[in-house]
């Protein structure tokens, strides 16, 4: 082990850092998911608005747009956009077909989105066959196609594809499911949700995520300081020099 590697020598404890609850305006379309109705009570900081297809919101913007199925886009601007199982003519991202009974062969672990998820255990009964652009980027793959799909382009909104219906899954009853879907709402929103921990890489325990006020970090590591040894330790070395002080005085008759 190298010492000048481990940050946290003084305990070897992890330091989990939550966020605050990050203020976001979410707009959910849909004809009624029990899943997604959940979801969305997962942070008391989103002011959310749930509304039918076809009613009109109360704003002309949020920060995140949430359409679950065949439901049309409401005229309001947002800055993220999550779409569940696209379908119909106004889908977010066209398909040309359905994959039966696919699951994740890969996932990208590292993305924000998707990141501290475990997704190769989700099964799910079918999923759209997404059509795809060159500069999209796969987050999560089938052998016969993509299942979640992420589009950045200058000057529109970030889109979030997940390309299956979740009561056609069984996602919702994954750990990895409201993680994943607070990593989607607040990367959309443009809140990226970090962790700090002790792992194998000193930048990523140094990282300073900007919801947190007045959170820094060191411009180089911090020195790696020797553990402090226990007190019973102490105590048993102390002992130990006394009696070897007492044997010692002993036999040349000093003490006695």
């Amino acid at each position: 082990d190298d010492a000048s590697m481990n940050l946290l020598a003084d305990d070897d404890a992890a330091r989990v850092m939550l966020p605050e609850a990050a203020s976001l305006a979410v707009l959910a379309v849909s004809s009624g998911s029990t899943y997604l109705q959940a979801a969305l009570l997962l942070s008391p900081g989103w002011e959310v608005e749930w509304v039918e297809p076809g009613v009109k919101p109360s704003r002309a913007r949020y920060d995140v747009l949430v359409l679950d199925g065949d439901v049309p886009r409401p005229d309001v601007e947002a800055s993220g956009i999550l779409a569940l199982n696209p379908t119909g003519p106004d889908a977010a991202l066209p398909s040309d077909g359905t994959i039966k009974g696919p699951w994740f062969e890969t996932y990208d672990r590292d993305h924000p989105i998707t990141r501290w998820t475990n997704l190769f255990n989700v099964n799910i009964a079918e999923a759209l066959h997404l059509v795809t652009e060159k500069d999209d980027r796969i987050l999560g793959r089938h052998p016969a196609g993509p299942l979640m799909v992420l589009r950045e382009r200058e000057g529109e909104p970030r889109l979030l594809v997940l390309g299956f219906d979740l009561a056609r899954s069984d996602m919702p009853m994954r750990v990895s499911w409201p993680l994943f879907f607070l990593n989607a709402i607040h990367y959309l929103g443009g809140e990226s949700l970090e962790v700090s921990s002790s792992t194998a890489s000193p930048a990523e325990s140094r990282i300073a995520p900007r919801w947190m006020r007045g959170a820094r970090h060191f411009a180089t590591p911090p020195a790696a300081t020797r553990p402090r040894p226990p007190l019973w330790l102490v105590l048993a070395a102390v002992a130990a020099m006394l009696l070897l002080v007492e044997w010692g005085t002993y036999h040349p008759r000093i003490t006695v």
